[in-house]
């Protein structure tokens, strides 16, 4: 699972905002009843997700879920809010995210 940081280039370049694949397969099983790029998924890296080995997802307001990961940024778990899934995403979302299980996460510089 590469992260990619999503304000690369910009003043909010230190925020911790990164995508990466889960996000982009995220995107595109949310339901499009507005601009997409409001509920842009997002993953949150700063320094007090990456102490807990928990890294939050996030659309603009909301926190979705979480990944859990080891010492050696394997992917252990994943999380996905249900209540706010019914509401926001397809049926199968839960399956797909369960696939990145065993990822290692890679930080691109």
């Amino acid at each position: 699972m590469r992260l990619i940081n999503k304000n690369k280039g910009t003043p909010f370049a230190d925020v911790g905002a990164y995508v990466c694949e889960l996000t982009d397969e995220l995107d595109a099983l949310a339901k499009t009843v507005s601009d997409a790029s409001v509920n842009r998924h997002y993953i949150l890296a700063d320094e007090f997700c990456k102490r807990n080995k928990c890294l939050a997802i996030r659309i603009p307001g909301c926190t979705l879920g979480g990944i859990h990961y080891n010492h050696d940024n394997i992917v252990t778990g994943i999380e996905i809010n249900t209540d706010c899934m019914n509401k926001i995403y397809l049926l199968n979302a839960k399956e797909l995210v369960n696939k990145y299980i065993g990822d290692k996460i890679e930080f691109a510089k």
